[in-house]
């Protein structure tokens, strides 16, 4: 999609998108290709996926199977399921680690103002 403006209550990217995209569930595969800003509820990144974005990522919450190489700020709980690799700065009120997840970077818990 190009030079698009995305509103959904889910989205799963998987292709070329240049634009904006904001969803309450925003799921988003290796071969997803992105342009512009994403914002929105919930981030899945499903197991075997990786997803590497250069921007802090402003989110409600993270749900992380597979790899996120990202800063991730949210207001909600950050899950790191047993198979994720999360590489970055993590910041919200909530972290729940899976035995057998991998986590290099930092994290901060506390409440923070919405994204």
């Amino acid at each position: 999609m190009l030079n698009t403006e995305i509103v959904a209550g889910e989205a799963v990217l998987k292709g070329r998108l240049i634009g904006k995209v904001k969803a309450d569930r925003l799921e988003i595969h290796s071969s997803a290709r992105i342009q512009g800003t994403i914002s929105g509820g919930v981030l899945v990144i499903p197991a075997g996926q990786h997803f590497a974005w250069p921007e802090v990522l402003r989110m409600g919450g993270a749900e992380i199977s597979g790899e996120l190489a990202a800063n991730l700020i949210t207001t909600g709980s950050i899950v790191l399921r047993s198979t994720a690799r999360f590489f970055g700065e993590a910041q919200g009120p909530e972290l729940i680690v899976e035995a057998g997840s991998v986590l290099v970077g930092s994290v901060h818990i506390s409440k923070i103002p919405g994204p």
